[in-house]
């Protein structure tokens, strides 16, 4: 006999409430990301991380404590679930970082063009109020290489 085939790994009452917890904290942690200021696109994908994350603690919480391994069928389901589950939340990490990286890239793109539109008009109001006091520059062209 093997220790996998002496029945379920952990006791029901040991897994049970400390997957109840972490369902808990997962679903308060996604109730108020809906609340943040954050993108709605990465809103979307951390919420469906979220929700995810409750099955996969469900899902783990049965393979673990209920699902007996004389069982084959039900207890490798399960476990194939976890895994599978546990996949598809390692590519929405993947697309959330991609998306958060793809956001930075953006609001930096905005600030360079900010600075440089204001970089502008600084420039064109110092050559407006110079030209009014009468001084004029003596590289009219900007300087040269």
């Amino acid at each position: 006999m093997t220790t996998l085939a002496a029945g379920p790994m952990v006791s029901p009452w040991i897994t049970l409430p400390l997957a109840a917890v972490c369902m808990v904290l997962v679903a308060g942690y996604t109730l108020a990301i809906q609340r943040d200021d954050i993108p709605l696109i990465r809103r979307k994908i951390r919420t469906a991380s979220g929700v995810l994350h409750m099955f996969i603690v469900a899902a783990f919480a049965y393979g673990v404590s209920i699902a007996n391994p004389d069982d084959r069928k039900p207890f490798v389901l399960c476990w194939m679930l976890v895994v599978g589950l546990v996949g598809v939340s390692v590519i929405l990490a993947l697309v959330d970082a991609a998306v958060t990286v793809k956001i930075a890239v953006q609001e930096r793109k905005d600030e360079a063009h900010r600075a440089a539109e204001e970089l502008a008009a600084s420039i064109l109001k110092a050559r407006s109020a110079g030209e009014q006091k009468g001084v004029r520059s003596s590289h009219p062209q900007g300087p040269s290489a």
